[in-house]
């Protein structure tokens, strides 16, 4: 009787046991999210600046609520899919660990943290390593360390689960977890209220062209989710196949240049093309540019007006071969990955329409940017990557520019068309920059206020630029010799990434000071050469001082007499009243900065979003024959 009434207590004290177990693993499935959080923000307000912007905000503590919130809703999706407690701390755990990692390292190697979009790109990631030198940063370490103390502790305390849940339980805590996710995931990442109402009144910004101020202020959930909405363009209430046809007899077909012979057209991208001697502390023996200065007669030469600093190659090249604005499509968005998914409208295809063949050269990876899989559908016939190109010699890392110049010249003699048309993005002048590139140096330079590592940065990447001189001024040459009218365009895509935190343009006397780099407040590190010269009189080529890439390429196209689609009109008008547009600042055709557009050209600011919608997500009525009387 007495052994009886023993194993009925020992039971009950089982039993209360488990029920306590239980309650502990309840409890640290609440509880993992917020020491993750801690984890994470050891990172986060390391980076300079970021513990004051936190903290200083008067709503620090609904960010870190929130911030709480959405790890504990990512938890419960794994939690969903895991059906366990640990599994799905670990899989929270090492993604968003990954993420702020990602974005920390970004932020101190090029001024900006991880982005949505940069996600498009993560099989090009390797590559994009290499580039960079990647920092040591110990906050990361210690981070590691709490997010690992933290996971051995969850993993104690499920260790010894004796009674698992009823299928009817879990399916119960599968369902709830499941609408808890989708429901917090859905308003931080893509609720349009919740971003543009609740967010900004707890001090939440969601900048479209300075994200690491906003990573400093809110850390990287708060910076990095509610741009996912970004990826997603919706379309405007009033589209439709009669609202874009319509502008067909709003706008005249551009008029063609009134030329006797349509030329050969060669645009090259040169990689990180920029005058240095813009370093008022800096100074040179020679003129690194003393070729395409020299240039006069049949030539044109001007500022470009970049998108990206110091990468984002692609963007300045969409621009150019599209005629379509970046500061028009989502934050951060890299085109050729995002919207290059079937035969897109360009000016390559407008080549290729009036008889040219179109090729594309790059003497590098083919897959980059993916290019591979975009050039096509702009229209290119040829696209040769680095496995392709005849010549492949090497004055330092890459490819070098005068291999590139042999080339094309060696595409044009091989022109399997009346006239060709050439697009080629160079690689010489790629960083990074921190190793020996060159056995020895053409010029001297004077840099007293730049440390030894950064002078020796700045001396490897001038030489590149010497050498594209070289480069563009032996393709001028050969073309000076030829009959047929050639002409022959080339800017520089952005600035190249010099110094640590920008210590080369801040110490070089080109920026202010200040302890962390905030590039995006200087319109003068988006500004590039540009430079057009040909063999012939070219008096219809209408260039501006200041031009962005969508500008640059509509005006270049209209110069050679080619005929344009009717669509290219509004992008004529635009760029005519507004060469110069980035996310950054904005410049009429007069050259005089402006903060928004004027209000007369409304409907024209209109109708050239109608038509980049149509183009890049809408179903492209605007190059679909329309029967009016259907």
């Amino acid at each position: 009787m007495s052994f009886v009434k023993k194993e009925v207590i020992d039971t009950k004290k089982v039993n209360i046991t488990e029920k306590k177990k239980c309650g502990i693993r309840i409890f640290y499935f609440f509880f993992a999210p917020f020491l993750l959080l801690c984890a994470l923000e050891v990172m986060h307000l390391s980076y300079p600046h970021a513990a004051e912007a936190f903290f200083d905000s008067p709503f620090f503590f609904w960010k870190i609520t929130i911030t709480y919130v959405f790890l504990l809703a990512t938890q419960c999706l794994f939690y969903t899919v895991t059906q366990s407690s640990f599994l799905s701390n670990c899989c929270n755990t090492v993604v968003m660990y990954a993420l702020t990692f990602s974005s920390e390292t970004l932020g101190r190697v090029n001024g900006n943290p991880l982005l949505p979009s940069d996600l498009l790109l993560i099989k090009n990631a390797k590559d994009i390593a290499s580039f960079a030198t990647i920092p040591f940063i110990w906050s990361t370490v210690i981070s590691l360390a709490l997010c690992v103390l933290c996971l051995v502790i969850h993993f104690v305390i499920c260790r010894k689960q004796n009674k698992k849940p009823t299928i009817f339980r879990r399916m119960i805590y599968g369902v709830l977890s499941l609408w808890f996710s989708l429901t917090m995931i859905q308003s931080i990442c893509f609720s349009i209220p919740f971003r543009y109402s609740i967010l900004p009144k707890i001090g939440v910004q969601i900048s479209a062209f300075n994200p690491i101020e906003d990573y400093q202020a809110n850390g990287m959930v708060l910076t990095f989710f509610p741009r996912i909405g970004d990826l997603f363009v919706k379309p405007s209430s009033d589209y439709s196949e009669i609202a874009v046809n319509a502008l067909k007899y709003k706008y005249e077909p551009p008029k063609a240049a009134a030329n006797e012979e349509k030329p050969n057209v060669i645009i090259i991208q040169n990689e990180a093309f920029w005058d240095p001697t813009a370093l008022p502390e800096v100074t040179y023996s020679v003129d690194l540019m003393s070729g395409i200065h020299s240039l006069k007669k049949n030539t044109v030469k001007g500022t470009f007006f970049s998108p990206v600093f110091g990468g984002g190659t692609c963007m300045p090249e969409f621009e150019v071969l599209t005629g379509i604005s970046t500061s028009f499509l989502s934050a951060s968005a890299y085109p050729y990955t995002q919207y290059i998914t079937n035969e897109t409208p360009s000016f390559v295809q407008a080549y290729r329409d009036n008889g040219y063949q179109t090729v594309a050269l790059h003497p590098y990876k083919k897959n980059f940017y993916n290019r591979s899989t975009a050039y096509p559908l702009l229209g290119f016939d040829t696209f040769k990557g680095i496995e392709d190109f005849t010549y492949q010699e090497s004055s330092g890392t890459y490819v070098d520019d005068m291999s590139c110049v042999k080339q094309m010249i060696e595409e044009y003699e091989n022109k399997t068309a009346d006239r060709i048309f050439q697009f080629v993005v160079t690689m010489e002048n790629h960083g990074t920059y921190k190793h020996p590139r060159y056995e020895s140096f053409d010029f001297e330079m004077e840099a007293p206020t730049l440390s030894e590592e950064d002078y020796m940065d700045l001396m490897r990447y001038s030489q590149g630029v010497y050498n594209a001189d070289k480069a563009f001024m032996a393709l001028v040459d050969y073309f000076k010799e030829v009959d047929e009218p050639v002409l022959i365009a080339m800017y520089g895509d952005h600035l190249p990434l010099l110094g640590t935190n920008g210590s080369t343009y801040m110490n070089g006397g080109m920026v202010e000071q200040a302890e962390t780099f905030a590039y995006t407040n200087y319109p003068i590190l988006y500004e590039t050469p540009y430079v057009v010269w040909s063999n012939y009189k070219c008096s219809d080529l209408e260039l501006y001082p200041r031009m962005s890439g969508y500008a640059f390429g509509t005006k270049l196209f209209l110069a050679t007499g080619c005929e344009a689609p009717w669509y290219y009109a509004i992008v004529d008008q635009f760029s005519s009243k507004y060469p110069a547009v980035i996310s950054l600042a904005k410049y009429d055709v007069n050259m005089e900065r402006i903060k928004k557009f004027a209000d007369e050209d409304a409907t024209l600011i209109k109708d050239y979003q109608t038509l980049i919608y149509d183009i890049l997500n809408g179903e492209q009525y605007c190059i679909k024959p329309w029967n009016i009387l259907e």
